[in-house]
């Protein structure tokens, strides 16, 4: 383990993670919309020196690392905060330290004041109002000073923790009732963050305000500020708090909510479905294309074509214009010319964009991935309209699979480095040390991993259903048969009988890497897994060296590289469980997606708000002990945010095949402690239905409360 002095680097997605200080023991409280997030303490200040990613930022730079409180010249006390369910408003609520005059006498004492920091965050403003309230006997006087700063930072520096001088030149403008504080950064884009003061302080500066307050016994003094992001290509306005409040909480009623309910009978189950829902909302970001995922806060708080998609598969039963909007963006971004860098190749899906523009195009799996939801959104659909506008994109991302992909020719698609900066491999697990054999050795060449060739499979089956429903049957019939050929020649290939499992990949000299890891669950769900090979599989998930008792680990704890700290070596991913229940499920043990449903519950009642993030470690469950978050990972997450809704999916058996209007129950089964579970609103076309699963004993039983329009809604018990 590093000393403390020392910095550590975790390898996430293309960029270096660098964790030289100790972690702070602090809440860290979140607030977002659209492309502007904001990372404060517990208390509600902002202090990049103290936790290094803390800051307001937008569009990727920081418009503030620094916004601190301090009462009578002291920093406040913490009482609580609040973090409303629908994520928009947080409300922290804080008090005053003892007071000390001359000869130290104490002149404000402890808890005198209670003061309450309300936020939100709306169009690239941080609207607060701080309250102020003197329950002492007599009138008070007392200083609040609130000191701010923009480094205008690249989120991308603050994730290396490269300290870089972002500005070629800065202003700053002081006017009585507001700050300017401006740079014209080395992009040449000028910038500006803007304190405008609806409550006028009684003196300002370049980065201090200071408001001297005389409140009566029992009286109270508000303080309105708003704190806007500006670029040339981002403009601001600031509306008053109230205004913009109204706006903020109308889109978390409408546009950021699913429009399928699920209500569980145990209150802190349905909590934390509800978190993750306002989660899922929270991260949608605006683009041309409609409202999608941006991956997670803070490091990704962008465009990743893989986690969009994911997120976007695990909520589709339930908000299919998720998939829809993901799909036309990730189509509208698909690369049409293999020279335009970044490791760009005719017909790849752009892996990740930030500011609007891609910055890399590596991700072998992100094309098949595309292909694949495309294929199951037809599935839950049937819009044919939309697959016939997609088709010129969905015909060129199977085109890459066959040219770009397989460059050798043999039939599995390979990831290789396009430029010297990319790693050796950039499947979902791109650490540089992710894929290895069983003696240790890291795998080189060109590697074929085992979940990749099932997203290739299960996209060429679902292309086949819309080309069918196009009209172009030969290029179906073309495609099932690309796919059956895939299933055979993999399981010959990939199966090792020594370890019950698929290798991880095959290396650049079609060696396996005999290595259980959790990406050979993966290929359960994709469905290229035989069934008795699937079996096997399930059963080695299931032992003690995999499941940590909060989930299934990526690596197990008998290999070599496993640590359970680590990145992809030993941690716990709460999506890439969800889709291994999902795999369970379609391999009909639903005794294991429950496992992994129930062992994820119980992990996100030791998380902050219920909050599962992007993976936590993977060290055995041992008594009381509570599952521990990893420094580096993003929370929220909107794959961790999605995979709840994947794993419910999973347990109560749903399918729906709009094509045949029908909502299929496979043996449907309820998690532990629950009664009752009901889904309201769920939609097929024009029609809906919603329904209850109820706990008998040993068994359950389903009912209609409600229906309309032409949907059936198919049992299988």
């Amino acid at each position: 383990m590093a000393l403390a002095s020392e910095p550590s680097f975790i390898d996430t997605e293309l960029h270096q993670v660098v964790t030289s200080d100790v972690p702070s023991g602090e809440r860290t409280l979140v607030l977002r919309h659209d492309d502007c997030f904001a990372l404060f303490n517990e208390i509600g200040d902002i202090d990049a020196e103290t936790r290094s990613e803390a800051g307001l930022y937008r569009a990727g730079v920081r418009h503030l690392s620094r916004l601190t409180l301090s009462v009578a010249g002291q920093r406040p006390l913490l009482l609580a905060s609040v973090q409303r369910d629908d994520n928009v408003l947080l409300a922290v609520n804080l008090t005053n330290a003892d007071v000390r005059g001359e000869g130290g006498r104490i002149v404000l004492p402890r808890g005198t004041l209670h003061i309450t920091r309300t936020r939100f965050i709306w169009n690239g403003v941080c609207h607060e109002l701080l309250r102020v309230r003197n329950f002492a006997l007599n009138a008070i006087a007392v200083e609040l000073v609130i000191r701010f700063y923009s480094d205008f930072e690249n989120i991308v520096d603050v994730r290396a923790q490269r300290r870089m001088d972002a500005a070629r030149r800065r202003y700053e403008h002081v006017e009585v009732d507001s700050v300017t504080q401006s740079c014209l950064g080395r992009d040449e884009v000028l910038r500006e963050t803007v304190v405008d003061c609806h409550t006028a302080p009684e003196a300002i500066t370049a980065d201090t305000l200071r408001y001297r307050l005389q409140i009566g016994s029992r009286g109270e003094k508000n303080i309105s500020l708003a704190f806007g992001c500006s670029a040339q290509n981002r403009p601001v306005q600031i509306a008053t708090f109230t205004r913009s409040l109204a706006a903020a909480e109308e889109l978390a009623r409408r546009e950021a909510r699913s429009p399928t309910q699920v209500q569980a009978s145990d209150p802190v189950f349905n909590t934390w479905l509800r978190r993750a829902a306002a989660d899922m909302g929270m991260l949608l970001t605006v683009t041309p294309q409609g409202r999608i995922p941006a991956a997670g806060i803070p490091w990704l708080d962008a465009t990743f074509g893989r986690d969009a998609i994911n997120a976007a598969f695990a909520m589709l039963w339930m908000w299919p214009e998720i998939a829809r909007n993901t799909l036309r963006r990730l189509a509208a971004t698909q690369s049409g010319d293999s020279g335009a860098g970044h490791g760009a190749e005719l017909g790849k899906i752009v892996n990740e964009a930030r500011g609007g523009q891609p910055t890399n195009f590596y991700g072998v799996d992100t094309t098949p991935l595309f292909v694949m939801l495309a294929g199951a959104y037809f599935q839950r659909t049937a819009d044919l309209a939309f697959m016939t506008e997609l088709w010129p994109s969905i015909s060129a991302a199977l085109r890459w699979i066959d040219v770009y992909g397989d460059v050798d020719g043999d039939g599995f698609v390979e990831t290789r480095p396009r430029t010297s900066n990319e790693p050796a491999q950039y499947g979902w697990k791109s650490s540089p040390d992710a894929i290895f054999h069983s003696d240790g050795r890291v795998a080189t060449g060109p590697l074929a991993l085992c979940e990749v060739q099932g997203y290739v499979y299960a996209a060429r089956l679902g292309a086949a259903r819309i080309a069918r429903s196009l009209g172009d049957v030969p290029r179906a019939i073309t495609l099932v048969e690309q796919a059956q050929a895939l299933q055979a020649r993999f399981n010959t290939a990939f199966w090792c009988t020594d370890i019950e499992s698929y290798a991880l990949a095959l290396d650049g000299d079609k060696q396996p890497c005999r290595v259980r890891a959790s990406n050979a669950g993966q290929c359960l769900y994709t469905g290229i897994a035989q069934a008795e090979r699937a079996r096997q599989i399930l059963a080695g998930l299931g032992d003690e060296h995999f499941f940590s008792g909060w989930g299934v680990r990526t690596v197990a704890e008998n290999e070599l590289r496993y640590n359970p700290m680590s990145y992809h070596n030993g941690s716990v991913w709460p999506l890439d469980n969800a889709l291994m229940a999902a795999g369970a499920a379609r391999n009909d043990d639903k005794a294991f997606a429950l496992r992994i449903l129930n062992s994820q519950f119980e992990a996100a009642r030791h998380f902050d708000l219920l909050r599962l993030p992007e993976l936590f470690c993977g060290f055995k469950r041992r008594g009381r002990e509570t599952p521990l978050q990893c420094p580096v990972a993003c929370s929220p997450h909107s794959g961790s945010a999605a995979a709840p809704f994947l794993m419910m999916q999973s347990v109560l058996g749903v399918g729906i095949d709009a094509l045949d209007g029908q909502i299929v129950l496979a043996h449907p089964v309820l998690p532990d402690g629950l009664n009752e579970l009901s889904v309201r609103g769920l939609s097929v076309g024009e029609a809906s239905v919603d329904f209850t699963v109820r706990r008998h004993g040993g068994s359950v039983s389903v009912s209609v409360e409600r229906r309309e329009g032409k949907v059936d809604l198919v049992i299988r018990s």
